[in-house]
């Protein structure tokens, strides 16, 4: 059968597998706006591959942990902890995936991190939405990208 996903697709602890085929419906939303691509978990996953093959995916990880810092909401010491790993991977100088924010946002954080709160990477996540947006967004969301992603090869 074509397109219809049967219960058995899903393997389990198989955690990169394909992400799932979308409806037309949902590459319609996707195509609306970049917030929607990111609320959407099948348009999530489906975005960070494409990111992945434009070796470009350091902005979405980052936004990714970011978001999940907050939905995770941890205090004192967690929270230090968990925002110098962030800091690390993406702000710091020998930052492995190193997203590219300004310097005058690098130095608010760099200043934030002994004494972090949850709402302190909130500019540098508003940059790398708007980085993505007038990048990769735009490609990912081409009708033949698309069309590639709905016939199971995005």
């Amino acid at each position: 059968s074509k397109g219809n996903a049967t219960k058995n697709d899903k393997k389990p602890g198989k955690k990169d597998c394909a992400p799932g085929t979308p409806s037309v419906e949902q590459c319609r939303r996707w195509q609306e706006s970049l917030e929607n691509v990111l609320q959407d978990p099948k348009g999530e996953a489906h975005f960070l591959r494409f990111l992945k093959k434009e070796f470009c995916a350091e902005n979405f990880e980052f936004w990714k942990e970011v978001k999940n810092l907050k939905k995770k909401s941890p205090q004192g010491e967690k929270l230090k902890k968990e925002v110098k790993s962030i800091y690390d991977s993406y702000i710091g100088e020998q930052a492995s995936k190193q997203i590219n924010v300004n310097g005058k946002l690098k130095q608010a954080i760099r200043e934030s991190v002994d004494e972090p709160s949850l709402g302190m990477f909130d500019d540098a996540q508003k940059f790398v939405v708007q980085l993505m947006r007038d990048g990769p967004y735009r490609r990912f969301i081409d009708e033949d990208n698309l069309q590639q992603i709905m016939s199971g090869h995005g």
